[in-house]
């Protein structure tokens, strides 16, 4: 099992897998007068596999360009 932790503030997400990281993240910002949506993700090791094999295949399959070609 993964889990992640997502704090986000206005237009900015940090993401760690540490629970206390988020938490202190969390807590400056709200101490700087942000508010702040705190989510924390839960995925199978099979799920987080997936999603990699998926990203890796759509890198693979892009269009690749060379410099001075459009």
């Amino acid at each position: 099992m993964t889990r992640q932790y997502y704090v986000e503030r206005e237009r900015e997400t940090t993401e760690t897998a540490n629970r206390r990281e988020a938490a202190r993240i969390a807590a400056e910002w709200v101490k700087r007068g942000y508010d702040v949506t705190t989510v924390v993700v839960d995925a199978t090791d099979e799920a987080v596999e997936a999603v990699a094999s998926i990203d890796a295949y759509a890198t693979a399959s892009a269009p690749r360009t060379v410099a001075g070609q459009a």
